[in-house]
């Protein structure tokens, strides 16, 4: 439930925030805000934890393992994480330059409806399991 009201508040913060212009090159002041914030959706989704337990547990590895096959096993799914974020960051800044304040006001608002939307339904789905 916890998950889900931080959710909401990311929610109204993004559909609230201003469209800032995109800035080439410089530095962003914005970057320490945005780490903390992704830190905190990441270790408030229970939905990222779940879907790892199930994964793992259906390919087998819910046995006491070596520890080196362990430490193989994490450090593969952070190398694949990181891999999709270097990807994924590599092409929003090819497509950067292309957004104007109106663009960004736009996405700003579906980023925050449907941060939002996710944090009602994590919310009621907590809601219901913990009666």
């Amino acid at each position: 439930m916890i998950g889900g009201l931080l959710l909401m508040a990311f929610g109204w913060i993004y559909f609230h925030k201003p469209a800032q212009a995109v800035v080439l090159g410089g530095e962003d002041s914005a970057a320490h805000s945005d780490f903390a914030s992704t830190l905190l959706l990441t270790l408030t989704n229970p939905t990222t934890v779940l879907s790892f337990l199930a994964v793992l547990t259906g390919l087998g590895m819910g046995g006491h393992r070596e520890w080196r096959l362990t430490f193989l096993l994490v450090g593969g799914i952070f190398c694949g994480s990181m891999l999709w974020w270097v990807t994924l960051v590599l092409m929003v800044n090819q497509f950067r330059e292309r957004f104007d304040l109106r663009a960004m006001r736009g996405m700003n608002r579906i980023a925050g409806l449907a941060i939002g939307g996710f944090g009602v339904v994590t919310f009621l789905i907590g809601l219901k399991h913990g009666r």
